[in-house]
């Protein structure tokens, strides 16, 4: 996005450690709350972990849809959980030695849901996936995939809230200028929208400052503490 910034030191206030806090809180529901809680986690993270084995083992898209599931019935049982741990830092950091561990010991874990580990609800959007694999590192590709999936769900959490709001054109100038347009100047969207050149500015800054909320709440909830916001803010970006 043009003229992005990338440093996110706000919101500290309303840090909440979501994913962290769901998955210890798991360990005391119920096996169908604790499923449900888990499901959840893997529907966000399904994307990333997907690209890592089609790169990782070569795979084509069936095959590696069902390693995708496999991966995530190993999830749910709880040993897994119980070794779930904020301390050791970021829960895409855990998840992903969670997942080199899958795949270096696959055939040990081949056939996780027949033994009781149940499918994921995958979000219907991957269900058609048939995008080759990416030529990058397997790291890369699930770095890559995590940004690109959180950066799309904040961007349509904004266009959501500021059409709440009743200021959708904030989201319509926004989308314009940052993500549809190349060198468009503050003076052409303003006559395309109706708008001051100094309007544009106020509504690029007003939607920019909502998004920063937006992704510290979705990042702050996967850190194990408010310091390494900024730092997992950065790792999207840069991916």
């Amino acid at each position: 996005m043009p003229g992005q910034d990338t440093s996110i030191g706000a919101g500290r206030t309303a840090f909440a450690r979501t994913c962290w806090t769901e998955i210890l809180r798991s360990r005391e529901e119920t096996p169908e709350a604790r499923r449900g809680l888990l499901e959840r986690l893997a529907a966000a993270y399904w994307r990333p972990v997907y690209k890592f084995i089609r790169v990782a083992l070569r795979k084509e898209n069936e095959e590696a849809k069902d390693l995708t599931q496999d991966f995530f019935a190993v999830v749910f049982q709880p040993d897994w959980v119980a070794r779930a741990d904020p301390a050791r830092g970021t829960f895409r950091t855990f998840l992903l030695a969670s997942l080199k561990n899958f795949v270096r010991d696959r055939d040990k874990y081949r056939g996780a849901r027949k033994r009781g580990g149940g499918l994921v609800a995958v979000p219907i959007d991957l269900l058609g996936e048939s995008e080759p694999a990416e030529a990058a590192t397997p790291e890369q590709a699930f770095h890559r995939s995590w940004a690109e999936t959180t950066l799309l769900e904040a961007l349509a959490e904004l266009e959501r809230t500021l059409a709440t709001r009743g200021r959708p054109q904030v989201f319509g100038v926004f989308k314009e200028y940052c993500l549809e347009a190349d060198g468009v100047s503050y003076r052409s969207i303003g006559q395309k929208f109706g708008l001051s050149e100094a309007d544009v500015t106020n509504y690029l800054s007003e939607a920019r400052r909502e998004l920063r909320r937006i992704l510290v709440g979705k990042v702050g909830g996967t850190v194990g503490s408010p310091r390494e916001v900024d730092d997992e803010l950065r790792s999207l970006f840069g991916a």
